[in-house]
């Protein structure tokens, strides 16, 4: 009887011809895009969750498995959604701390906006079967679609790599599924992957869905607060008018805006303790001498030599002080680099949930309000405290309502001692 295994190979890549016909079929996007070549796919899990079989496409594969970064070249990440529901918060969440674990801080402040905008770009929950591509076009730059609706676009080639490093970065989702992203390999796992990749279609109905999202993606009411603690100030519809304002009147515009407090977090660490290093000849008697000393000189005294040797001793101590001080000085701001961008981190995932109260916008009501968030080392809310409170119920509730909304927050990275943290968040609601 034939071993059917030797049938593997063959039939896997059947299996990848088909899906990329297949593919060529669905999407309604750039033609171009169809015509790549699938360098891996991989399934994306968390906390023993699937969420997504992604796949990645190039125009032409390397050898070596690497990425060409920064080439001339079009590019695609696509994921097929496997979860029942992924919701814009959790989405959010997952990316955000993706993007911020395998990028420099430099790359995420230059692409701010971008990453903001990517991250916020759902209004309503994902679903089993949808697709989310994210292509990088040498022409128009970096776009992303949901079921072939383009949502977002940036201008920047660059951020579609800075979206790929969260598949192949330092920091991958495991180092399988960035192995198997890289590179397609032709055994049993990989044909039952390419299978279900290829069996996830969108469901009925969830391409006007989708559209609808990106009609209503202009809010009527005040936008959300900006991470960089700018005003962000919301359009005016003019479609709504109260009994107690004339249908002339225009209608404010207003802002929320997250303030960077001077919390104990963000306080520079204290400059560690220099200790001046005396050199030997600092504390060896210094004699001088107007004769010159006869060639066979008498014998130095026995107290010279444990003199010197103290003196050498006390270098060496201070020498260890200093340098033991230098070094703690290093961790603690490291530690401190480390906590400032976690608890920017938790600031901007705070503002995605901020509103202003309709009410208290025409009501003209104004304040500032300032919670004390503890979390512990899994991102839970252990206690929230009004450090500040307004004078307006309807402003405190909206600064607590935006925190049990964003909660759970995500986990204290693993270089950060202690079993929690704590965090100040500063509110300011103005008209």
């Amino acid at each position: 009887m034939n071993n059917p295994k030797p049938l593997l190979p063959l039939l896997a890549r059947l299996l990848l011809c088909v899906c990329l016909l297949g593919a060529n079929l669905s999407r309604a996007q750039d033609d171009s895009f169809d015509q790549l070549t699938m360098s891996g796919v991989a399934a994306f899990e968390q906390l023993r969750k699937e969420y997504y079989i992604g796949a990645l496409y190039l125009e032409s594969l390397s050898q070596t498995g690497e990425i060409g970064f920064g080439f001339a070249e079009k590019k695609r990440m696509e994921l097929r959604i496997t979860i029942d529901k992924w919701s814009p918060r959790r989405f959010g969440q997952q990316w955000n701390q993706a993007i911020l674990i395998n990028n420099s801080s430099e790359r995420q402040r230059e692409y701010e906006d971008d990453i903001l905008a990517f991250i916020d770009m759902l209004k309503g929950n994902l679903v089993r079967g949808d697709r989310l591509t994210i292509d990088l076009d040498p022409g128009e730059a970096t776009i992303v679609s949901i079921n072939g609706e383009r949502m977002f676009s940036s201008n920047k080639e660059d951020f579609f790599d800075l979206l790929l490093n969260t598949w192949i970065g330092q920091r991958p989702p495991s180092s399988d599924f960035k192995s198997s992203i890289l590179t397609l390999d032709t055994d049993g796992k990989t044909t039952e992957l390419l299978t279900r990749f290829e069996g996830l279609n969108p469901q009925e109905g969830r391409e006007e869905i989708v559209a609808r999202w990106r009609s209503s993606s202009q809010p009527q009411r005040p936008q959300n607060v900006v991470p960089s603690l700018a005003r962000a100030r919301a359009p005016d519809d003019g479609t709504t008018s109260r009994a107690r304002r004339s249908d002339s009147a225009p209608r404010k515009k207003v802002e929320v805006e997250i303030e960077r407090p001077v919390a104990q977090q963000d306080l520079q660490p204290e400059p560690a303790i220099e200790l001046e290093t005396p050199t030997l000849a600092a504390v060896t008697p210094n004699v001088t001498s107007t004769t010159p000393e006869p060639v066979s000189t008498p014998a130095a005294s026995p107290s010279s030599s444990p003199a010197i040797a103290a003196a050498s001793s006390d270098v060496q101590q201070q020498t260890a002080a200093q340098q033991e001080a230098e070094d703690a000085a290093k961790a603690e701001q490291a530690r401190d680099e480390l906590l400032t961008r976690y608890r920017s981190q938790v600031l901007r995932l705070t503002f995605l949930n901020t509103r202003y109260p309709n009410r208290a916008a025409d009501l003209n009501q104004q304040g500032t309000v300032i919670l004390q968030l503890t979390l512990d080392r899994a991102g839970k809310v252990l206690s929230m405290v009004e450090q500040q409170s307004s004078r307006h119920r309807l402003l405190n509730n909206a600064a607590q309502k935006a925190v049990r909304k964003t909660a759970p927050y995500p986990e204290i990275p693993a270089e950060l001692t202690g079993d929690e943290v704590t965090i100040d968040i500063p509110f300011k609601f103005n008209l």
